[in-house]
C-alpha cells in the first residue's frame, strides 16, 4: 500500500505452503522452508503448566489442524495425540522398534511418520486410524518434506530420495550413494517447490524435483538442517575440508550454490544441534555454548557466551520476533528455558533440573504454548505458558 514504510533489506516474507496443515508447526523446525519461525507468539511469562511422561521420545513434536499435538516414541513406537493442554486424545503401537524421524501434519489433518525397522511409510489419520501405509528402504532419521502439491519426499537406508503422493503410490526414486550417509540433518523446499534442500553428514545436495535430478553439491562437511529465506537463499553449518580440526562456518548460499557470504562459529558445535533460526527481518540465531546473531548479509550483530551450558536445542522465532531454546549444564542435570529478544536480552528464564537429552526443535503451538522433548529414562514433554 502506498502509506506501508519500506521493508528493510532481508525482510522475510511468510511463504504459503498449502500442503501443510495451517497450523504453527506442522512440520521439523516449523515449515517447509526449516526457519524455525512462526506468526504465532510463545510464552509470555515462562511458567510450568504441565508435563507429560512418556516412553522414550526420540522425534520432535507438531501442531495439526485441531491444535493438537502429535509425536512418536521408541521401545515401543506409538504415536500419540494430545489436546493442546496436554490431556491424552489417543495412542497407536506403530511398532516394537524406534521411531526417530519427526511426524509431519498434511493439510487435511494427515499425520505421516516413517518406520526405520518396518521400512514403511505410513500415514495416520486425524482419529488415530492407520490411513495407509507403503513399503520403503527404510526411512532414515531425516525428516519428511511435503512438496506444494502434497507429495511426500524422504531418504531410505538404500540411498534413494523416494517421492510418494498424498495417497500412498510411489511416484519415483532418485538414487545417489551419499544419500544413506545422511545422519541428523532434514530437507528444506526452495520457495517456488522446485527444488528439495537434502543435508547430510558430508554434502548439501540441491535436487530438481521435476526433472529428477541433482542440480549441484556444496561442502565437505555438513551439520545440522539447512535453512531457506523467502529470497531463495540457503544456510547452513559447513567446513571448508573434510579435516576434524579445521574450523567450522555458518555459511549462506544462492539458490545456485554459491557463496554469498560464510562467518567463522567459535565453541562447541559438535554439541548443538547446529539448526538456525531467521526473524521476519532476516536476522539469524545460532548457538552452541555461544549465541550468534547475524544479520541478513553475514555481519555479526552480537554473541553472549554462555560459561557451562550448551544448547542442544536449536533457537526458534515466534511472532513477536522472540527467541526461544533450551540449554544444558556441562556438569549436572539442570537445563535452563531461555525467551530472548532479537537484541539478546532475556525476557524470561525457567530452570527444570531432570536427567535427560533434548531432542531437535521446540515447538510453539496455539495459545502462547511452548512443548519441549526431553528423552530419559522416563521421557518427558515440558508445557510452557
Amino acid at each position: 500500500t502506498p502509506n506501508e514504510p519500506p521493508k528493510p533489506p532481508g525482510y522475510q516474507e511468510d511463504i504459503y505452503w498449502p500442503s501443510l496443515a495451517d497450523s504453527p508447526w506442522p512440520r521439523y523446525h516449523g515449515n517447509a522452508q526449516n526457519n524455525g519461525r512462526t506468526s504465532i507468539n510463545g510464552p509470555i511469562n515462562g511458567s510450568l503448566f504441565k508435563t507429560i511422561n512418556v516412553e522414550r521420545i526420540n522425534s520432535g513434536i507438531v501442531v495439526g489442524l485441531d491444535s493438537a499435538i502429535y509425536f512418536a516414541t521408541s521401545y515401543p513406537g506409538y504415536l500419540y495425540s494430545f489436546s493442546k493442554d496436554g490431556n491424552q486424545n489417543w495412542n497407536i503401537k506403530l511398532t516394537e522398534q524406534e521411531i526417530e524421524s519427526t511426524p509431519v501434519v498434511g493439510n487435511d489433518g494427515t499425520i505421516y511418520v516413517g518406520l526405520f525397522q518396518e521400512k514403511k511409510l505410513l500415514a495416520i489419520c486425524e482419529n488415530g486410524n492407520i490411513k495407509w501405509s507403503i513399503n520403503t528402504g527404510g526411512i532414515v532419521q531425516i525428516g519428511i518434506s511435503v512438496g506444494l502439491d502434497g507429495t511426500l519426499y524422504f531418504i531410505d537406508t538404500e540411498s534413494n530420495l523416494n517421492a510418494v503422493n498424498k495417497y500412498g503410490e510411489l511416484l519415483w526414486k532418485l538414487f545417489n550413494d551419499s544419500f544413506g550417509s545422511v545422519g541428523t540433518g532434514n530437507s528444506a523446499m526452495s520457495p517456488d517447490g522446485k527444488v528439495l534442500y537434502i543435508s547430510n553428514a558430508d554434502k548439501l545436495y540441491a535436487v530438481d524435483i521435476v526433472s529428477h535430478t541433482i542440480q549441484w553439491v556444496f561442502g565437505k562437511t555438513i551439520g545440522g538442517t539447512v535453512m531457506v529465506d523467502s529470497e531463495g537463499n540457503l544456510y547452513c553449518v559447513a567446513k571448508d575440508t573434510s579435516q576434524s580440526a579445521e574450523p567450522i562456518y555458518y555459511y549462506s548460499l544462492t539458490s545456485n550454490g554459491m557463496v554469498r557470504w560464510k562467518y567463522k562459529l567459535d565453541g562447541w558445535m559438535g554439541y548443538s544441534n547446529q539448526d538456525a533460526t531467521m526473524d521476519k527481518n532476516g536476522n539469524i540465531y545460532i548457538a552452541s555454548d555461544t549465541v550468534y546473531s547475524l544479520d541478513y548479509n553475514g555481519n555479526l550483530r552480537w554473541k553472549f557466551e554462555f560459561p557451562q551450558e550448551y544448547f542442544p536445542s536449536p533457537f526458534i522465532c515466534d511472532g513477536n520476533g522472540n527467541l526461544y531454546s533450551i540449554s544444558s549444564s556441562t556438569n549436572s542435570y539442570q537445563k535452563i528455558i531461555y525467551c530472548f529478544n532479537n537484541n539478546g536480552n532475556i525476557i524470561w528464564s525457567f530452570p527444570y533440573s531432570i536427567e535427560g537429552i533434548i531432542y531437535g526443535s521446540a515447538t510453539i503451538g496455539f495459545e502462547n504454548t511452548l512443548y519441549i522433548p526431553v528423552d530419559s529414562d522416563s521421557s518427558i514433554i515440558l508445557i510452557i505458558k
